[in-house]
């Protein structure tokens, strides 16, 4: 059965999850929600970590991830702000501390101090090889020195931060929260074994996922911010980070589908079809994403962000473009995740309504994309592109997808 609970008392009881979800829908946010009865087959595992809760709170605290914690639970120490110029590397350090699992402070300080040694002198540790195996750290870290100025220092002052966040505030602040991540990734593990997520996906996308899938509560992203999924390739794992609010006990099965969807999508990236669809829809965008660059310029400077490191992507063609190609390419990647999440979430909770941004801003397009689903998705993104090159509306659902992923601001009025 699975429950709604409030104030402690079951409100809701249901062996149809359809049925419940459509009984809350509405006021989701004002439950708890669990199962009760047996579970033949547990492939997905719900753990709570404190190193990942640690650095994701750091993070949030000095504007390095978007979260979703009051702003009162965030700590922010003046002498410290400087590794806000480490912006654009903030989600590669996050999601490689992940990667590792790590258990401990001592853990943490030591990893950091192989990637600022191998980002500043190029120096390979057998973590940084790890990390390079699965994906990390693969830029040339001459261009990083180049983006980001002092890195050196920024790096130092990040591993002194980090020490001093937890010994003067986040260790008093974890055992205030971790009873509570504890339950919400028991109910948790208890829903998404009882819903069948992992399998639905693998029937909609005809992709065998890993056996047994970690999925991980944060404490900053209760209602949204970096949700990510981590594929460990050499021990065929997956760790996926979800929301943390009451109700993500219940709309645990949103996130999964979506961060779950990217497997069966992502290798669509290596296709010549995409690879051509990508630098077509660079190049129609391309002029337009320089203007917006100048706005999110502009908004760096008057809320005293640093803004030196965009400033040389900006001025240095050769990087902007790298950067166009690379949001072109996120975005439709979202996009057709996103549709994948639609059908998954469609089939396990029978809501149409928006469960991602990206059905939001760009609804023309992401209907066009749910109209050009085929099982072959080399033939869907042909579909798609020649529907964007023939639609004005089309290309501006596109470019709001790309505002989204970049985190630039609105206008006054709302237009790009």
């Amino acid at each position: 059965m699975f429950l709604a609970e409030k104030d402690g008392k079951v409100v809701f009881r249901s062996a149809d999850l359809k049925q419940l979800y459509n009984s809350v829908e509405d006021n989701i946010h004002n439950y708890l929600y669990d199962y009760e009865g047996r579970i033949e087959h547990k492939r997905a595992i719900c753990y709570v970590n404190l190193i990942d809760n640690l650095v994701s709170h750091f993070f949030a605290s000095y504007g390095l991830t978007p979260h979703t914690l009051p702003e009162e639970c965030l700590f922010r120490v003046k002498r410290y702000e400087l590794v806000r110029k480490l912006l654009p590397l903030s989600l590669q350090i996050q999601l490689s501390i992940t990667a590792l699992r790590l258990g401990d402070l001592d853990g943490l300080v030591s990893t950091l101090k192989d990637i600022k040694l191998y980002l500043t002198s190029g120096r390979r540790s057998r973590v940084i090889t790890k990390l390079n195996r699965l994906g990390f750290f693969q830029e040339d870290p001459a261009t990083m020195r180049r983006i980001i100025p002092n890195l050196d220092l920024a790096f130092e002052t990040l591993i002194e931060g980090l020490k001093a966040h937890y010994n003067e505030f986040y260790s008093e602040y974890w055992r205030s929260v971790e009873d509570r991540l504890i339950d919400i990734a028991r109910r948790q593990e208890r829903i998404l074994n009882a819903s069948k997520v992992i399998e639905t996906i693998e029937t909609l996308s005809g992709v065998k996922l890993p056996e047994t899938i970690f999925f991980q509560p944060i404490d900053v992203y209760r209602y949204g911010g970096r949700i990510y999924v981590i594929t460990l390739e050499d021990e065929g794992t997956l760790i996926v980070t979800i929301t943390s609010s009451n109700d993500s006990t219940l709309t645990c099965i949103i996130d999964a589908a979506h961060e779950l969807s990217h497997i069966p999508i992502n290798p669509i990236k290596d296709s010549q079809a995409f690879t051509k669809a990508i630098d077509v829809l660079s190049e129609l965008v391309y002029e337009d994403l320089h203007k917006l660059a100048l706005h999110k310029l502009a908004y760096y400077k008057r809320k005293h962000i640093d803004e030196e490191w965009f400033k040389r992507v900006l001025s240095d063609k050769k990087l902007f473009r790298g950067q166009v190609s690379a949001l072109v390419l996120g975005s439709l990647i979202e996009l057709l995740t996103t549709v994948l999440q639609y059908k998954v979430v469609e089939r396990l909770l029978g809501t149409t309504r928006p469960t991602h941004p990206f059905m939001r801003l760009g609804p023309k397009l992401f209907k066009t994309a749910v109209k050009a689903w085929k099982d072959n998705l080399e033939e869907t993104v042909e579909d798609l592109v020649n529907e964007i090159l023939k639609s004005e509306d089309l290309k501006k659902d596109l470019l709001q997808m790309i505002r989204h992923i970049w985190c630039v601001p609105s206008n006054d009025d709302n237009t790009i």
